[in-house]
């Protein structure tokens, strides 16, 4: 296969509440690459200002065009609680 004329990935921090009935969106950075292999996010952060131990998910949803075609990808991190502020 050849390069991609185009790689597109979104990523959200969100928050997990409600016992992971709902999701918060904390942070989000979309990027878009051209004629490359690979596009890494290096720089999603998001600050707190409390004492609270909470959970946390990041997911990301892509898109890549090769030959025209367009596939999609998505993957997300394993729910993990975090020590917000310590």
């Amino acid at each position: 296969m050849g390069t991609p004329s185009q790689i597109s990935h979104t990523s959200v921090l969100y928050m997990v509440e409600w016992a992971g009935l709902s999701w918060v969106p904390m942070a989000s950075r979309g990027q878009t690459g051209y004629y490359t292999r690979s596009l890494t996010l290096t720089s999603l952060e998001w600050f707190c200002k409390n004492r609270n131990t909470s959970t946390y998910v990041q997911t990301t949803n892509g898109t890549s065009v090769q030959a025209g075609r367009m596939y999609y990808s998505s993957v997300s991190t394993v729910k993990s609680p975090l020590a917000c502020g310590k």
